[in-house]
Parts: structure tokens; C-alpha cells; sequence
């Protein structure tokens, strides 16, 4: 082993500091297309060369239950059949055919990575994983497909000798839980952290309440945890390498449970080929009990728990893989594994929300403060720095909050009493067929600027290129926050700046004393005969703005001119 190519590899990668690569946690503003190289030459072995690649893809299935408006346009038209917007390289056509085949409307990501070994020889030596992950557009189900292969090539690129694939697919329903989960009793947190039947996260089932209340949400999480599991891995005809670090993997198991292992039975003849891990969770304490068949083995653990110990080694060594390790276990059946790594990566950045109630905001930044907005528009979230033509404004109609989206050249109006208006283009989405949703694609092309839809009595309207969502029931509304904007908006909704000092600046961005006044100052001009701003917030307005050090003076920033 010592004059292995394995051995090689391994002093090699101990040179490096993994420990800091893997606790550098980011998320890029914008993630399309990429690809990335390392090219290294492995002296004393039999590689002349070596490459690594990463890449990432997202595509869409769209629905034959759609009114489709092109960008710029008022008219619209009805989708003739499913239509699938994939714009992905060849290699991952495989993988996204068995995502989309069994759902009806829906998104998937893609992730190809893998390293490529030129040997001296002439030959190539390849290590492949493409891993899919697919989303039902209405939150029932879900698909996930894991391709791993490893494989030698000559000159010619069709000469393929496998050395062995495996071949992972799963998919997940969880029947579209409520916010509050899979209980038929609303669940909170009391005083001692323990879940218990409460009506305080109730609460007329509002957007708001779950914000007002961090409790109310961890009992919203807690409560849509699986606790119940079983693997079955069914394998043959592996290979005297596969089998190595399927006996490496299978021993540190057993020495990780045997603290608490009560039972350990081998010499059995169990089923041939086939290995079983079933789990059963107490989601009060966290522990688990755990069984292990193997064709000649079994073990049984009880009341597994992560000690202190351990938890201490992790964390040293890398905190980030420490807390992405609780991304795969317990489940969770309102996220993915995506969005939780994307929500550890980023500090939570990315699962900042601005929340407008009947009489009370809550900023990006988690601010709270009071105020209602009456029939005349205010601006909830714009680029002040106006490098993105985007904003989000609203207004109280009769039954509710009307949200005005500006994307461009594009003008949408949501109505949550049934009517989306694209352009000065209406329609009455309640018209729609069942699951039927409203998509505005780019001139020319097939890519999805916005798609709206309805769903539990909530109108939504989905972004993905400025990752922007926006939910309204009734008199509340909720915005997710595009992190490409992070420090540069403004309005209602803050300046998404991570820091609650100076969180209140009007448009000229002076610093007022509270939030009515900042939401005040956002209030648009409008034609029609809305109602003026209160007396006493108007001159309190007036006297804190009359001298003003803008907060960011050194910084040019500006609200939309059109605006204004």
C-alpha cells in the first residue's frame, strides 16, 4: 500500500487545511451555470494529470393548467400540454427524465461533480456523481436521484470499462402538511422547551403569528420532523474495493453504537445481499433506537444519543460539516436539503422574510414596529441603488391587502379576491383549472420571469431569478429576500442590511426615530383620492427630516424615479 496511487493521494490531501476550506460557509449571489477546474500533476504515480468539475443546473416542468403572458405584453394564453424548460447539458438528461417522469408541474436542481485522471497510458480514469433533486410545484412530493460511477476510457471516448455504479432514487410524499405540522392539536414550545397542545401559535392561522412567536415556529419544525426510519440496501456482485469501504463504513458504525448496543448477534443467516437499518425517534429526547441486520449480523443500539464528546470533537474540527450533518438527519417534510444547506451556509440569511400585517411590519432584519397601511401605495421593497429595476409595493383594498410587483418592463397587480392584472391584462385566476397557474416567460424564449399560483387560500408569486417570493392572505403579506440585494434596499420592509442599528431611513435615507415615520415616507403620490398620512406622524416626519446626515452619504442611492 505504500506505493499505491491511494497512499499518494492521501499525503497529498494531507497537505492541505480541509479543516478551513470545509468551515468557509457561502452562498453566490447568483448560481446559473458554473464550472470549475483544478488541474495538478501527481508526481509518483501513474497519472500524468488530474480534473476536477462541479456544475449545477436548475430546469422547470410547467403545467398544461397555465395562462402564459410574455414579458412586455398584456395578452396571455393557454398552455397547450406540459411544457418542460430545461436548458441543461446532455449529461444530466438521464437523471432529470426519472425526476420529471411521475411529476405533473414542478422544478428540479441538478448537481454534476466528479474527477478525471489522465494516466500515463494514454487512458482515463473516470469518477463521476450527478445527484438530482425535484419539487412538486404544490408541495405534495418530492424526487431525489444520486448517480455514482466510476469508470476507465481510452482515446476513443465511446471505450468505457466500468469499474462499478451505484444507483440511488427515493422519492418523498408528505401530503402537503399544514404550517403547524402533522398533529391534529396545534403544538407549541412551553418554558422548559418540551412540545405540548397549545392554541397560541393558532392564532387564526395567520402569516404573522409565526413570526411573533420564535417558539411557534421551532414547534413548527419539531412538529414536521420524521421520526420513524428503514433503509434496505440490496447489493451484488460488488467488487474487492467496494466491499473494503462497505466493511470500513460497517465497522465504525458498530464502534459509534457500541456504547449502546444491548444486543450484537453474529454467524446468523440473515438474507442474502440484503442490509437493513431501521430507526425509531423519540423527538422529545432525540434519541434513537436503532437496528442493523446484516446477512451475518445483527445489532441492536437503544437510547443512541450524540454525547458531549463527540459533539465536541465535530464541532472542533469543523463546525460547518458538524451542523450540515443535521441537514440529513432527523427529515424534515417541510424542507429540503437544499434549503437547509443554504440556511446553515448562509447564517439564515437566506431565510429572512419581511412580514406586513393588519397594523404591524416585520422587517428583513427583524425589527418589529407598528403600522397600517391605509388605501394608498407604499413601497415595501425597492433597490434603492436602482442596479436592479425591481420593487414591491402595496395598498389596502376592501378585502385585503393588493400587492403591485414592477419587474422591468413588466407591471403586476395581485388581488387575493381573484384578479392577477399582467400589463393592464387581467385574469380571474379562481377561473383557473384545478392546480392551473399564471407564468410570465422572457420575449422570444421559454424562461419563467414569474409564476403565480394559489394555494391554501394564499396567492403567491415566485421569482426564482431574484429568489423573491411574495404570499398575501387577506390583510397580510410576506416577502422573501432576494440576496443579491442584501444592503441595498428600501422601504417597509428595512434595509436587509444584517443590523438592527439605523434601521429606520426614509427614502433620502435620514435616520428617523421609528418605524411609522420610515413607512410614512415611503407612502407614494398617487391619482386617485387616498387617504393623507396622520396629522401628528406627518409633522413628526417633517421636524426629523427638516436637517438630515443621510446614512449612507457616501453612497449614491436613490428610490425609483418613476416612483417617487
Amino acid at each position: 500500500m505504500v506505493n499505491s496511487d491511494k497512499m499518494v493521494w492521501w499525503q497529498w490531501f494531507q497537505k492541505w487545511n480541509f479543516n478551513g476550506l470545509f468551515n468557509l460557509g457561502f452562498v453566490p449571489l447568483e448560481l446559473r451555470g458554473r464550472h470549475h477546474a483544478l488541474f495538478y500533476d501527481p508526481s509518483g504515480t501513474h497519472a500524468r494529470s488530474v480534473t476536477v468539475y462541479f456544475q449545477y443546473q436548475h430546469a422547470t416542468k410547467s403545467s398544461k393548467n397555465t395562462r402564459i403572458y410574455e414579458s412586455g405584453s398584456s395578452e396571455s394564453k393557454a398552455a397547450v400540454e406540459a411544457d418542460l424548460i430545461s436548458p441543461v447539458i446532455p449529461e444530466f438528461f438521464p437523471v432529470l427524465g426519472r425526476l420529471f417522469k411521475n411529476l405533473e408541474c414542478g422544478s428540479a436542481h441538478l448537481l454534476r461533480a466528479g474527477i478525471i485522471t489522465e494516466q500515463k497510458n494514454g487512458t482515463f480514469i473516470h469518477f463521476n456523481l450527478i445527484a438530482g433533486l425535484s419539487k412538486d410545484a404544490w408541495n405534495t412530493k418530492d424526487f431525489t436521484d444520486i448517480q455514482i460511477e466510476k469508470y476507465t476510457s481510452g482515446n476513443v471516448p465511446a471505450t468505457k470499462e466500468f469499474n462499478y455504479s451505484i444507483c440511488y432514487t427515493s422519492n418523498r410524499t408528505w401530503n402537503n402538511p399544514n404550517a403547524y405540522g402533522f398533529s391534529k392539536n396545534v403544538l407549541e414550545l412551553n418554558d422548559e422547551k418540551k412540545l405540548h397542545s397549545g392554541k397560541i401559535c393558532f392564532k387564526n392561522h395567520t402569516i404573522l403569528s409565526l413570526y411573533v412567536s420564535p417558539e411557534c415556529t421551532e414547534a413548527q419544525r419539531s412538529d414536521q420532523t420524521y421520526n420513524n426510519y428503514e433503509l434496505i440496501a440490496e447489493t451484488e456482485n460488488l467488487s474487492e474495493n467496494a466491499n473494503y469501504w462497505i466493511n470500513t463504513a460497517r465497522q465504525w458504525i458498530i464502534y459509534k453504537l457500541y456504547p449502546f448496543t444491548v444486543k450484537h448477534i453474529q454467524g446468523q443467516s440473515n438474507a442474502a445481499n440484503r442490509s437493513t437499518v431501521t430507526i425509531k425517534r423519540d423527538f422529545n429526547t432525540g434519541t434513537s433506537n436503532i437496528t442493523f441486520i446484516r446477512p451475518t449480523e445483527t445489532v441492536v443500539a437503544v437510547n443512541v444519543r450524540t454525547g458531549d464528546e463527540t459533539v465536541n470533537q465535530w464541532a472542533r474540527f469543523s463546525p460547518l460539516i458538524f451542523a450540515y450533518s443535521k441537514i440529513f438527519y432527523p427529515l424534515n417534510a417541510g424542507r429540503n436539503f437544499i434549503r437547509e444547506a443554504s440556511r446553515l451556509s448562509s447564517g439564515g440569511i437566506s431565510e429572512a422574510k419581511c412580514v406586513i400585517g393588519h397594523d404591524k411590519v416585520h422587517t428583513y432584519d427583524d425589527v418589529f414596529y407598528n403600522y397600517t397601511i391605509n388605501d394608498c401605495p407604499h413601497v415595501l421593497m425597492t433597490d434603492c441603488r436602482k442596479e436592479s429595476m425591481i420593487a414591491v409595493l402595496a395598498r389596502e383594498g376592501d378585502q385585503g391587502k393588493i400587492a403591485t410587483v414592477i419587474n422591468g418592463q413588466d407591471i403586476i397587480e395581485l388581488n387575493p379576491t381573484g384578479d392577477v392584472t399582467v400589463n393592464g391584462g387581467k385574469t380571474v385566476y379562481t377561473s383557473l383549472r384545478d392546480r392551473g397557474r399564471i407564468e410570465i416567460r422572457s420575449a422570444g424564449s421559454k424562461a419563467i420571469l414569474a409564476v403565480i399560483y394559489k394555494q391554501d387560500g394564499h396567492l403567491i408569486m415566485e421569482m426564482k431569478h431574484l429568489n423573491l417570493i411574495i404570499r398575501i392572505h387577506s390583510s397580510e403579506m410576506e416577502l422573501s429576500a432576494p440576496q443579491h440585494l442584501r444592503g441595498r434596499v428600501c422601504g417597509l420592509c428595512g434595509d436587509f442590511n444584517q443590523q438592527t442599528l439605523g434601521e429606520f431611513k426614509t427614502p433620502d435615507r435620514c435616520v428617523v426615530s421609528t418605524g411609522d415615520l420610515m413607512a410614512a415616507s415611503f407612502k407614494l403620490k398617487s391619482e386617485w383620492n387616498c387617504s393623507p398620512i396622520n396629522n401628528e406622524i406627518s409633522r413628526r416626519l417633517k421636524k426629523e427630516t427638516e436637517v438630515c446626515q443621510s446614512a449612507d452619504q457616501f453612497n449614491h442611492v436613490h428610490l425609483l424615479d418613476d416612483l417617487k
